[in-house]
């Protein structure tokens, strides 16, 4: 039997957040869902992961994955060796903030797997600074920080909205800035 490491934390710094970081050998997951986006890093390995009755995809070493609340989904090794995954669990309040945009209905996701390198490596410095207690600024900035930008680049509005979550980014700030 492989041995499966895993550690959970939550982050008070904006709101309460949970974290996981994890490195499975031979764990799957049942059909599951949270309530909160699920978004994370692949470092090591690589996951199979499917949703709902979808073909199943490859989250692959070096990709973020994300994960839209309610969404029911599944996972597994989909390397021999497993794989070494950080994930954060932000609530739809706390993207909201992040966007300073009034997200109802909140944006989301239309795939799982995204190819961002730069927002790679904010996420682990942003999972890093969540297990050091001292620099509550830091936390807070790269929090919402990292949520703008993956959202900004990568979501879209929720059903029925008219912007994207970058142009309501936008015109928040421009109103701000008039």
């Amino acid at each position: 039997m492989l041995i499966n490491d895993i550690r959970t934390w939550t982050d008070d710094a904006i709101e309460s957040v949970e974290y996981l970081s994890a490195d499975y050998r031979d764990f799957a997951f049942p059909p599951h869902l949270h309530d909160a986006y699920a978004i994370g890093v692949i470092e090591r390995g690589a996951q199979a992961f499917r949703s709902g009755r979808h073909s199943p995809v490859l989250m692959t070493e070096g990709t973020l994955c994300v994960i839209n609340p309610g969404m029911v989904h599944e996972g597994r090794s989909g390397t021999d060796g497993g794989w070494r995954y950080r994930m954060f669990y932000p609530s739809e309040h706390l993207v909201a903030r992040a966007l300073a945009a009034e997200a109802a209905p909140p944006p989301s996701f239309d795939g799982h797997v995204l190819e961002d390198k730069a927002l790679f490596r904010c996420f682990e410095a942003l999972h890093r600074s969540s297990q050091r207690t001292t620099d509550l600024l830091e936390r807070e900035s790269r929090t919402l920080m990292f949520l703008r930008d993956l959202f900004v680049r990568h979501a879209r509005a929720g059903p029925g909205s008219r912007n994207s979550p970058a142009a309501s980014y936008r015109l928040a700030h421009t109103a701000d800035a008039a």
